[in-house]
């Protein structure tokens, strides 16, 4: 019996450890100088095929929540290849297959402008002194 438990944990041992690549996940964000736009950047390791938005909120006006604000979303996987992408809505996006990935987007910050049910310090606003952003609202992530 001890002998099948090594071996089962050893064997979910490796499997986990050959489904990551051990590379940390990363984004680059630049503003424009207006603060109109967010460019990002971001290498990322799915588990499945599905890269997404979090905590998308329905909001008036805009028929996918904060996803709706994100435009131009380009990804290629680790050998640069171009990947297709299908927007599920709901600020999910289909790709081929997991991986590594290279996914570059911007998002249009006028998240303000939107009537937000929690508010929108939530999502996104700006102020004379600065942009104050929710990492829900511009990071993609792993959606598996």
């Amino acid at each position: 019996m001890h002998r099948l438990l090594s071996m089962l944990l050893l064997f979910s041992c490796s499997f986990a450890a050959s489904a990551w690549d051990g590379v940390a996940n990363r984004y680059r964000v630049a503003i424009d100088a207006e603060a109109t736009h967010a460019e990002v950047e971001a290498d990322l390791w799915l588990d499945g095929d599905v890269v997404a938005l979090f905590n998308v909120v329905d909001a008036p006006g805009l028929e996918n929540g904060q996803a709706s604000l994100l435009e131009g979303l380009q990804v290629t996987d680790a050998s640069g290849a171009a990947l297709a992408v299908q927007d599920l809505g709901g600020g999910d996006f289909r790709l081929p297959r997991g991986g590594r990935i290279h996914a570059r987007y911007r998002v249009r910050l006028a998240h303000d402008q939107y009537a937000w049910p929690a508010g929108m310090e939530e999502v996104g606003y700006r102020t004379d002194e600065g942009l104050m952003l929710t990492g829900y609202s511009l990071f993609l992530a792993d959606g598996a």
